[in-house]
């Protein structure tokens, strides 16, 4: 009674309130009005509107301070409500609770009351029978007797059949193909017994996906086994040797398989097997991707799991417990070889551990957890650099590997070869240089030539490039035809070098330019002079070439050198007797002189 009255107030202010926020309204649009009368009308008018206008806005004041008063007070009377409603919750589920328990209790009593009846009634038969003198079986016995009677006989009877039902072992299950279970039949512990000491015995077979078998999808009936056949209705199947195909099952899904022997409806002890996967082989995956590291000489190849399979997902095929990755140097991949595995994460749901993928191995296998969202990833570990490498992955579940995914693109694990060092050079002869470099710390693939760039250290012409056909890290090579272009002074004879390594994957940075290298050759000697005593003290040295210069010029037999002109002569004079050790005079003079006299000599 008083939920209801509270719930009449509430809906009593709801109607309050309503009728309320509709004068509200009404009195806003006159409000408007009034305001748009007293803007087009004079000032008298005016004074009466703002009146009414003030009045109107005290009044609509009133009005919300009512309305706002009379939703406090619903709020209010709604949690008092709520509070209320939890209390006679609790009340009304100890009622039901009791009312639950007190009618176990009647249940009881009323069982215990019709069983006394059955009592009462049938001492009362027996002792109407007892008083009247008549036989046990004169008026027959009693409902109870009989019920009971046919009990027994029935539980004697099925005792008796399952004495001689025999128990069968665990069936051979296995999975040949794609939604098939090939199951196969063990005779008995006690081997086969003739049809004819077990008549109406028949073999059953019971497939379920189920553990329980509450819900058979197949079964199947056999006659019993006589002289190791087994007859199957509506054909014929040969000994318990060859099994039993039975096609057209859900992929992905695990089964169960029981055999029973029955008589009549009695049924033997019923042996089950595991749960037994009936598979499919998983399609190929996607397309690996493959990055390349040139310092730790690896290839990573990332692999996407396949989604949406495994228990009974409708995929047709169980989660894959492992991807197994191939490498091949050839873009065809006909020589592909399998490098190693990568184990998936294990199965979630279904039995345990059904699914679940081996442990790695030492070839390389990753196991990376985390389900379908996350990729796989295997490292593989690069021999030869400078080659290209392919990548194919297949999935493999419990039914066994399927086919290849699509072939990756082709990676070459290598790098350019460092900036070599800074070469030496030296003079080997006219026009050659010897030209020596090396590069170091190179993690690619081998050097398989060089480029040696020569330029002129006076001159604007580009520098000049040679191809040397010679691998490995160091380089030693002569540069031939290398000279003046003509300038006749030896001022275009001086060169600096620098090298370039090239390998598979590319060229390497040039290297630093060389010190520079002078290919002016050496002056050839002039002719014998002759030597006149001027004074005790005093030598004249007269010239054989009689001033004009000619004796500095080029050396026969080396007309193709680069040689500077003579520009000064000088003159050496050694003391052979009596002077001091190492004592030695020079002198200069123009080449245009024809005699030079050397002065303040020892006698």
């Amino acid at each position: 009674h008083k939920v209801r009255s509270y719930f009449t107030q509430l809906s009593t202010d709801d109607r309050k309130i309503r009728s309320l926020n509709e004068e509200s309204r009404r009195l806003r649009e006159q409000l408007a009005k009034l305001e748009e009368l007293a803007a087009a009308k004079s000032l008298y008018e005016m004074d009466r509107l703002v009146k009414t206008v003030a009045d109107l806005t005290t009044k609509l004041e009133s009005q919300e301070r009512l309305a706002a008063d009379s939703v406090h007070r619903c709020e209010m009377m709604d949690k008092i409500v709520g509070g209320e409603n939890k209390k006679l919750r609790g009340k009304i589920h100890n009622l039901q609770s009791e009312n639950v328990f007190l009618k176990g209790k009647i249940e009881t009593h009323e069982d215990t009351i019709r069983e006394r009846d059955r009592e009462i009634a049938s001492l009362s038969i027996y002792r109407y029978n007892a008083v009247h003198r008549k036989g046990d079986y004169a008026a027959g016995p009693c409902k109870k007797c009989e019920r009971r009677d046919r009990e027994e006989n029935e539980t004697r009877r099925r005792q008796a059949i399952l004495e001689r039902l025999p128990t069968f072992p665990e069936p051979k299950v296995s999975v040949p193909k794609e939604g098939t279970l090939s199951i196969e039949c063990l005779p008995p512990a006690g081997g086969l017994v003739p049809a004819s000491q077990q008549p109406g015995v028949r073999i059953k077979v019971r497939v379920s996906a189920d553990p329980l078998f509450t819900a058979v999808e197949k079964e199947w009936k056999f006659e019993a086994p006589f002289k190791g056949e087994l007859k199957l209705l509506g054909g014929h199947l040969k000994g318990f040797e060859d099994a039993l195909d039975i096609q057209h099952l859900v992929n992905g899904r695990y089964y169960y398989v029981q055999v029973v022997a029955t008589c009549e409806d009695v049924d033997g002890p019923a042996t089950t097997t595991p749960a037994i996967l009936v598979d499919g082989a998983p399609p190929a995956p996607a397309k690996p991707v493959v990055s390349i590291s040139a310092a730790g000489r690896t290839a990573t190849v990332r692999i996407q799991p396949l989604l949406g399979c495994g228990g009974d997902s409708g995929a047709g095929f169980s989660r894959p417990t492992a991807y197994r990755v191939f490498h091949s140097n050839d873009g065809f991949v006909d020589d592909s070889f399998l490098v190693g595995e990568v184990a998936s994460a294990a199965v979630p749901g279904g039995p345990a551990n059904a699914g679940a993928g081996d442990a790695p191995d030492a070839t390389g296998t990753v196991a990376v957890g985390g389900g379908d969202e996350d990729a796989l990833e295997y490292v593989y570990s690069v021999a030869n650099l400078g080659e290209l490498h392919y990548f194919r992955i297949a999935a493999v579940n419990a039914f066994g590997m399927g086919p290849p995914s699509e072939t990756s693109d082709p990676v070459v694990l290598d790098q350019r070869p460092p900036r070599p060092a800074k070469p030496h050079v030296t003079r080997a002869g006219p026009g050659s240089i010897r030209v020596t470099a090396s590069v170091e710390g190179h993690p690619g693939s081998r050097v398989e030539r060089w480029k040696i760039l020569y330029v002129r250290s006076s001159g604007s012409e580009p520098a000049r490039e040679v191809t040397v056909e010679q691998g490995g890290a160091e380089l030693g090579f002569t540069l031939q035809g290398v000279g003046d272009d003509g300038g006749g002074d030896g001022t275009g004879a001086r060169y600096a070098v620098a090298v370039v390594a090239v390998n598979a994957c590319g060229e390497s940075e040039a290297s630093e330019l060389s010190d520079e290298v002078d290919l002016r050759g050496a002056l050839a000697a002039p002719p014998t002079p002759g030597v006149e005593a001027v004074s005790v003290s005093s030598l004249a040295v007269v010239f054989g070439d009689g001033g004009v210069g000619g004796g500095g010029g080029i050396p026969a037999g080396q007309a193709d050198t680069v040689v500077a002109a003579p520009a000064r002569r000088k003159v050496l004079l050694l003391p052979l007797n009596g002077g001091a050790a190492g004592a030695r005079t020079e002198a200069e003079c123009e080449l245009t002189e024809p005699s030079i006299v050397l002065d303040s000599l020892e006698p």
